[in-house]
């Protein structure tokens, strides 16, 4: 199941492209790394001066997840997805280093079952999101 949950309507600065970037690729991992009939999600929450922005999945057995060894931002190498895709680590350094050219960082936690990347972007009246 997929669900897409928004606070309001609200606009962000940052580079449309980058954004578009980011979100492609932390949407195919959410794909990629779901086992089937489990869910994906993405969120938008309205801050004081931000706008978070989270894509989410739940995945089988948790207490696997490496979490430390996807926080490091040295870590690479091939991945293997939930129907053996090969992934070779590219995206998620690709995914950083956009998030840090439209200053915020990367996010990852685990809660339960579910893994979250989320970051930040300055909210803006004159540009949309």
């Amino acid at each position: 199941m997929t669900s897409i949950n928004l606070s309001g309507s609200f606009s962000a600065y940052a580079d449309e492209d980058h954004v578009q970037l980011i979100l492609r690729n932390l949407i195919d991992n959410a794909i990629k790394f779901t086992p089937s009939g489990n869910d994906i999600g993405i969120t938008l929450k309205k801050r004081a001066d931000t706008v978070e922005i989270c894509v989410w999945n739940t995945i089988n057995n948790p207490e696997q997840f490496d979490l430390e060894d996807i926080r490091n931002p040295k870590t690479g190498g091939a991945t293997y997805g939930t129907e053996n895709e090969k992934g070779i680590g590219l995206g998620l350094t690709l995914i950083r280093e956009y998030i840090k050219a439209n200053d915020s960082k990367l996010n990852i936690d685990l809660h339960g079952d579910k893994v979250s990347f989320s970051f930040d972007l300055p909210l803006s009246s004159s540009h949309l999101l």
